[in-house]
C-alpha cells in the first residue's frame, strides 16, 4: 500500500429500514420483509468486520439512509426495472440519484476528517 493511502469500505445503503411495510413502493410479504432486513443487518456486520480486520475506513451508508428506505417519503434505493431482474424471486436494488449524492457527499465529508 502507498504510504498515507486511505482505504475506504462503503457499506450499503438500507433497502429496508426497521418501519418499513408491504405496500406498492416495497412489494414483499412481512416474512421477504423480514429477509430483507435480516440480509441488511448481516452486510453491514460484514462491513464492520472487513474494515476492521483490514484497518480500512468504514463509510456507513446503512446508518446514514436509515429513514430513506424503500416505502419511505424519500427512498434513496429503487427496485431495478422488470426487464432487468433475473427470473424467479431473485430482487435487485439500486441506488437513486438522491441516493448516490448521499454516498458521495458521505465520502467527502469522511474524507476531510
Amino acid at each position: 500500500m502507498q504510504p498515507g493511502a486511505r482505504i475506504l469500505l462503503v457499506d450499503y445503503l438500507t433497502v429496508v429500514g426497521p418501519g418499513t411495510r408491504p405496500s406498492r413502493a416495497a412489494p414483499f410479504d412481512e416474512a421477504d420483509i423480514d429477509a430483507l432486513r435480516r440480509l441488511g443487518e448481516t452486510v453491514a456486520q460484514v462491513f464492520e468486520a472487513a474494515a476492521s480486520r483490514s484497518d480500512a475506513e468504514l463509510v456507513r451508508m446503512r446508518d446514514r439512509s436509515c429513514g430513506h428506505e424503500l416505502g419511505s417519503a424519500d427512498p434513496r434505493v429503487c427496485g431495478l426495472p422488470d426487464r432487468l431482474r433475473h427470473l424467479g424471486k431473485v430482487t435487485l436494488f439500486h441506488p437513486t440519484a438522491e441516493g448516490m449524492r448521499a454516498v458521495a457527499d458521505a465520502v467527502f465529508t469522511h474524507l476531510k476528517n
